[in-house]
């Protein structure tokens, strides 16, 4: 049972790091703007709603 949870741990690092060796700085920078984004539209949607649900 060690040896599975061994087995799923390695493979998930080395699938994050393989893949962070490929991302660059625009990238990172650029996802974390999306998500800003959509976190910002989200909660105005969600606020304008309750405002017209009252």
């Amino acid at each position: 049972m060690i040896q599975d949870s061994q087995l799923k741990m390695g493979t998930l690092w080395g699938t994050l790091f393989s893949i962070a060796g490929n991302l660059g700085i625009n990238d990172l920078v650029q996802t974390a703007v999306l998500a800003g984004v959509g976190a910002f539209v989200s909660f105005v949607v969600s606020y304008i709603l309750k405002k017209l649900e009252k």
